[in-house]
């Protein structure tokens, strides 16, 4: 059956009434490549902060209220370029994931001043605190395992993976769009599992919600909820970096390091340029970089890459 016989578009009011501006689709190439080109293109013109809050407003049951800070929304049940850092495709089935992007002006300023990484964890965090609200509000819990252990376990893999209990739950890759020399944009595409069975989980470190929570809602409810709150909470962020940006950075960078996945571990960075790296994680700098330390005491600074824990956990069981 072709794929276009049973997508639907789930609802997303509660994504409507937080977002600045809100599209929702049913399928799409890739959501991060629609809202890269439609910012550039500049349909409704001004400043990077106007064409984020103007982007899709037809579909939005948008506030009357602007926010000082906007944000675009776009979702989509499915996405046939559904594409991750390095080229990577991300796995998607209607009905599955969250798979959606989320754009925010930015200072060019601070881009160019390479806290453009700061951006990018800043969404990392708030899909953390996004999933923190849901499990308060609709009561879902970590399942016990047959060991005893509580699993749910949410860290952030540098620089831009949410793990949970070892393993990959979410993606987050930025994309920056210039616009001016005062504002640029930052479309944050986030790909996150929520009901994807186990036998179809695209490899070995991946993993869903529902194979470490019990009592979820359902597919629009929790996908909806999750959105709203990475909205709100993505938005209290960057208000919070771009009024200070050195406080800012250097708050964001105690929060990651209180959940990282990566620091005090082996790890092998594979560079961009076909090189790699292997040794222990030993900090997150002020650039947003990762030192990794080799077995022969020589630090490497890693600004962009794949950085990979080594050995992988087992799979959790049940």
């Amino acid at each position: 059956m072709p794929i276009h016989d049973f997508v639907w578009r789930a609802p997303a009011p509660r994504t409507a009434a937080e977002a600045d501006s809100l599209t929702i689709l049913d399928t799409v190439d890739s959501t991060n490549t629609m809202m890269t080109r439609d910012i550039a293109a500049g349909a409704h013109g001004g400043d990077a902060v106007s064409r984020v809050a103007n982007l899709y407003g037809g579909e939005s049951a948008a506030n009357d209220v602007r926010h000082t800070l906007p944000v675009a929304v776009a979702v989509s049940d499915t996405q046939t370029k559904c594409h991750g850092r390095l080229g990577r495709v991300w796995y998607n089935r209607p009905g599955r994931s969250l798979l959606a992007s989320f754009a925010v002006p930015a200072p060019t300023t601070l881009i160019g001043a390479s806290m453009g990484g700061w951006i990018t964890m800043s969404a990392g965090l708030a899909v953390l605190d996004a999933m923190h609200d849901a499990a308060g509000e609709y009561g879902f819990s970590a399942i016990v395992g047959d060991d005893g252990v509580e699993r749910g376990k949410l860290t952030i893999k540098w620089p831009n993976d949410v793990f949970c209990d070892g393993r990959k739950l979410a993606g987050v890759l930025s994309e920056f769009v210039p616009v001016d020399e005062r504002w640029s944009a930052v479309v944050i595409g986030i790909g996150l599992n929520l009901f994807v069975p186990r036998n179809d989980l695209p490899t070995d470190i991946a993993t869903s919600m529902q194979l470490h929570y019990a009592g979820l809602p359902d597919y629009a409810t929790l996908r909806d909820a999750l959105m709203a709150g990475i909205v709100r909470h993505l938005r209290e962020r960057l208000e919070r970096l771009y009024a200070d940006p050195t406080a800012g950075a250097a708050d964001v960078l105690r929060e990651v390091e209180a959940v990282s996945w990566t620091l005090g571990r082996r790890v092998e960075a594979r560079l961009a340029d076909g090189g790699s790296v292997r040794g222990t994680a030993t900090a997150i700098n002020p650039d947003a970089s990762l030192t990794i330390r080799d077995d022969a005491g020589e630090n490497h600074v890693v600004t962009t890459g794949d950085v990979g824990v080594m050995p992988m956990p087992d799979v959790p069981s049940v």
